[in-house]
């Protein structure tokens, strides 16, 4: 969402793009002007925590809206708690990574191995209770416009949670 030039490119192709850092249509906006045909705008493990302004404290994702227990939950140690950046203030790709995956490089998968079975989502969410972190899932979002934009997106654009 910084600066960018005009490109006359014509060539098909899409460019994916982390959610964060501004709206999704400055991002499809800036596809478009960088000559993409279109824009695809993933979600992070990150983006489902926010932090208090007032207090400081980390807003944890809520259950059955961004995660669900019942699908595969794990304890993490104080060890694999300390080594995550917490709290989650901007997108840290190796957050990400750790909560994600079939394999035990993911904290969830080595904490229990069953995770990677239950768990059709293999990213597990923190859930700001003890240690424990759950299934993460999908949901449906709605993207509005955004009101200080007066160029029109021309382009395809679409949100992927997971």
């Amino acid at each position: 969402c910084g600066s960018y030039a005009e490109s006359g490119s014509s060539a098909r192709s899409a460019m994916i793009v982390a959610r964060g850092g501004c709206t999704f249509e400055q991002k499809a906006l800036a596809a478009q002007a960088l000559g993409a045909s279109a824009v695809v705008i993933h979600n992070t493990l990150a983006s489902r925590y926010s932090l208090n302004e007032t207090t400081g404290e980390p807003i944890w994702p809520q259950d059955k809206f961004d995660y669900d227990c019942n699908f595969g939950q794990a304890t993490l140690t104080d060890s694999d708690m300390s080594a995550l950046s917490l709290p989650y203030q901007s997108y840290d790709p190796t957050n990400d990574s750790r909560l994600s995956g079939d394999t035990d490089y993911n904290l969830c998968v080595k904490n229990d191995p069953s995770f990677a079975s239950t768990c059709s989502s293999q990213r597990c969410l923190l859930t700001g209770r003890d240690n424990t972190a759950c299934c993460a899932w999908d949901l449906h979002v709605w993207l509005y416009s955004d009101p200080s934009i007066s160029r029109q997106v021309a382009i395809p654009a679409i949100f992927i949670t997971m």
